[in-house]
């Protein structure tokens, strides 16, 4: 495995992203990307849905990143965080990718986001806003270069109207900051209200009892996309808990972490993404002895 870290952003030193890639040398075909955004209600990025998650998506063969992105730091951070600084930030991870594709090993048009909690609501934003005029006349390129092949949000935030018993309305207020009462401004950034023709296949997973995040809103979601006609698979699972991460002992920090009944979600998500990726394998050369 070959780990790199790079700054995408000039003059961001607080926005890196880190590469979780088999030795590009050693990979006779491309392989697909997936690019990892953690939760931590935009003022920090939490470990345990970083590096376990790449390491994950690795193993099951496809070239991973970490993006840190623009977060408070619970107001240490002297750069702006609020929004559209960490959509700025995801663009330019994509971009980042996309460019150095062959140095990676990745198929550029094989790309997938794949974002929990508060980067759940990252990558929905990634998944519905690619085209945002906003990235583009940022970074000069056209709006297809920022856009990905498959969105996986896991217990992600796609909704700010049903969050009075949970932190999701202090996620607006991170964001919006002197707008956080303008309902344009947080219809701006709410995913469900941003679904369109031109969203990409989302897969779904929230565990039904989430005290943080109402599943409510992952079911609203996946309807949305179902009456755009969009590609969607949501899993609901009976499990309890917010920030579970992958819910087995290769993320888990304490006992509730560990959730044998959800663990199953990264399989499907292989599963879901086989029908969309290609792996492509070589036959081996002949050998002589």
């Amino acid at each position: 495995m070959i780990q790199n870290k790079v700054y995408p952003r000039e003059g961001r030193d607080d926005v890196w992203l880190t590469s979780y890639v088999r030795n590009p040398e050693n990979v006779i075909t491309p392989r697909p990307a997936v690019l990892v955004i953690s939760g931590g209600s935009y003022q920090i990025c939490t470990a345990s849905e970083c590096e376990p998650v790449a390491i994950r998506f690795m193993n099951m063969g496809y070239q991973a990143f970490v993006l840190y992105y623009s977060v408070g730091q619970w107001g240490k951070n002297e750069h702006d965080t609020t929004w559209p600084q960490p959509l700025l930030d995801a663009g330019a991870a994509i971009l980042h990718i996309r460019d150095h594709a062959e140095e990676y090993g990745v198929d550029p048009n094989q790309i997938a986001v794949s974002g929990f909690s508060a980067g759940g609501h990252l990558a929905a934003m990634v998944a519905t806003d690619w085209n945002n005029p906003l990235l583009s006349e940022t970074y000069g390129r056209p709006s297809e270069d920022f856009r990905v092949q498959a969105a996986v949000l896991v217990y992600p935030v796609l909704e700010f109207d049903h969050a009075e018993d949970c932190l999701v309305d202090s996620i607006g207020r991170y964001l919006l900051a002197d707008r956080k009462d303008d309902k344009d401004a947080l219809m701006s950034i709410t995913p469900k209200e941003r679904i369109s023709e031109n969203t990409v296949p989302c897969f779904v997973i929230h565990n039904l009892t989430d005290p943080v995040v109402p599943s409510a809103d992952s079911m609203r979601f996946a309807l949305a996309m179902r009456e755009h006609g969009l590609p969607v698979e949501l899993h609901i699972f009976e499990g309890p808990g917010h920030g579970f991460s992958l819910a087995d002992e290769l993320s888990a920090v304490y006992v509730v972490e560990s959730i044998p009944q959800t663990a199953p979600w990264s399989a499907l998500v292989h599963t879901w993404l086989k029908q969309r990726f290609h792996i492509e394998l070589t036959e081996p050369p002949r050998r002589f002895w």
